[in-house]
């Protein structure tokens, strides 16, 4: 099964998948709703939910759901 077919992804696979660091996928999580399950200490995050919330954000200036101010 490949990757991106896999229901729970791992912190891991979800950083090597977004390309993006520990500190911003924590400020994502933190800030911007993204959808994680906790596991004790660790995290996992459901495809389904991530795809979601990325393709809400499809085509937005800046990422959350409004233009930027002019």
């Amino acid at each position: 099964m490949s990757d991106l077919n896999a229901e729970v992804w791992s912190e891991d696979k979800l950083l090597e998948l977004l390309g993006v660091d520990k500190a911003n996928l924590a400020r994502l999580i933190r800030d911007e709703d993204f959808p994680v399950v906790r596991l004790g200490n660790k995290r996992a995050f459901l495809a389904e939910s991530v795809y979601t919330w990325l393709k809400n954000r499809e085509g937005k200036a800046d990422g959350r759901g409004r233009k930027p101010k002019e």
